[in-house]
């Protein structure tokens, strides 16, 4: 019951992944799919303070249920996820300006595959506060317990989301890579939003282990 679905999620977003660089390849965009994995190297110094304090809030989540206290729970949770969308923030401008030339200093000699590196990460910048928001969000209900709402969130966010725009951005409306882009920090933002609505419901609470 916790660990199918928990599961299920993490395959999930790496297949959604995979059918997103083949979008990419569809488009005969090499650039994009190279500039793609810069792109991804630049972000991580945004979300990996979110990351750090979402396995923060699992914990602290789990404990304070299990001491009988969900209102400690829900502020402990709510405190780790504002936290991490400050810090998030704090990276968002720097890297957003720096963007060019960080993306001009990995990739030497290739300014079409950095221009697409620094597109992405401009693009993700945009909503990279919602995802701060849905992973702490989403650590925070795993660690009670509720490993399915996350899962429908991963689901709806990027395969019902995700995947279709993109095909439909990039290849149907010939935008290419910016419309991948769009595709992928739209969802993002869906993500954020879902995960804070499904947090907000509180169903999490009462998830039996």
């Amino acid at each position: 019951k916790i660990g199918l679905p928990a599961a299920g999620m993490a395959v999930l977003r790496v297949a959604s992944l995979a059918v997103f660089t083949l979008a990419l390849k569809m488009a005969n965009d090499s650039n994009a799919i190279g500039g793609m994995r810069v792109g991804f190297a630049i972000e991580s110094i945004m979300f990996m303070p979110a990351f750090g304090l979402s396995m923060a809030a699992s914990a602290l989540v789990g404990q304070s249920l299990g001491m009988k206290k969900p209102d400690r729970a829900e502020t402990l949770a709510w405190t780790a996820a504002h936290q991490a969308a400050l810090v998030t923030a704090l990276f968002v401008v720097p890297i957003f300006l720096a963007a060019p030339a960080i993306a001009n200093s990995l990739i030497v000699g290739k300014p079409e595959m950095a221009a697409e590196a620094t597109s992405l990460i401009r693009w993700l910048c945009g909503t990279e506060i919602f995802f701060a928001y849905a992973m702490v969000m989403i650590g925070a209900m795993q660690g009670a317990g509720d490993t399915t709402r996350p899962l429908w969130i991963t689901i709806v966010a990027l395969w019902m989301l995700r995947v279709p725009l993109t095909f439909l951005f990039a290849l149907g409306l010939g935008w290419g890579s910016t419309g991948a882009w769009i595709a992928m920090s739209g969802s993002q933002a869906i993500q954020g939003i879902l995960a804070i609505i499904a947090f907000r419901q509180g169903a999490w609470k009462l998830k039996q282990v």
